[in-house]
């Protein structure tokens, strides 16, 4: 349980993945420090994005995602804003690598779904016209 807390402290889907997987490993400082850092970019992110400073919260999202490559709900993040700002196939792309990343279970994979079926939606009418 101890890897669990630690987990969850510095990143929520860190510490998802560890129960779900059943994996016990305890994390070096640096991985750590590199989870927490990613959780801060990630918050502030969707700070940005609450204020529709897409570019920004790209940015964050980004080098949130240098640092935890396979969260999902930072790619997910990452898709919305940029099908805020209109560019459908980065938020497809986004959107579709966020749904492979998402384990079996994963408590957010409705709302992965729903964003991706919302960009798929929008590049339809797009090719419609």
């Amino acid at each position: 349980m101890e890897v669990i807390e630690i987990a969850l402290k510095a990143s929520p889907a860190a510490a998802f993945t560890v129960a779900w997987c059943g994996h016990t490993f305890v994390p070096s400082r640096d991985e750590l420090e590199t989870a927490r850092r990613a959780l801060e970019l990630g918050k502030k992110g969707d700070v940005l994005a609450r204020d529709d400073a897409w570019a920004d919260a790209i940015a964050n999202y980004l080098d949130a995602a240098k640092l935890n490559s396979k969260d999902p709900i930072l790619h997910m993040s990452i898709g919305v804003c940029y099908f805020q700002i209109g560019e459908l196939e980065r938020a497809y792309s986004f959107c579709q690598k966020a749904k492979q990343l998402a384990p079996a279970g994963y408590p957010e994979t409705a709302r992965i779904e729903r964003n991706l079926a919302a960009v798929e939606e929008s590049r339809a009418l797009l090719k419609k016209r």
